[in-house]
């Protein structure tokens, strides 16, 4: 955890922007739970993970849109047993 912080540090002091990607809360059986984290910067560059697969891919994708837009964002996902892709909520 101290190598995830240390890299943001060090973006930041270098004046790159970064987005965090943070799991609030989950229930059930998931790859990562609530706390998991996941930095990305520009170029698409990351740090750490929230549990890799689609959600990861989708998050990584957004994060790198709100840097571009320097904005920020609240997502929710859900996930049906059996189907592949994560519908996503605002």
């Amino acid at each position: 955890m101290r190598e995830f912080f240390r890299e943001i540090v060090h973006a930041l002091e270098a004046g790159q922007p970064a987005e965090l990607v943070s799991v609030a809360a989950s229930e059930g059986a998931t790859p990562r739970g609530a706390g998991a984290m996941m930095a990305v910067f520009p170029g698409g560059r990351t740090t750490g993970t929230i549990g890799g697969g689609n959600v990861e891919f989708e998050c990584q994708w957004l994060a790198a849109e709100l840097l571009e837009q320097q904005a920020d964002a609240l997502r929710q996902f859900r996930f049906v047993q059996g189907d592949p892709s994560p519908s996503c909520g605002t």
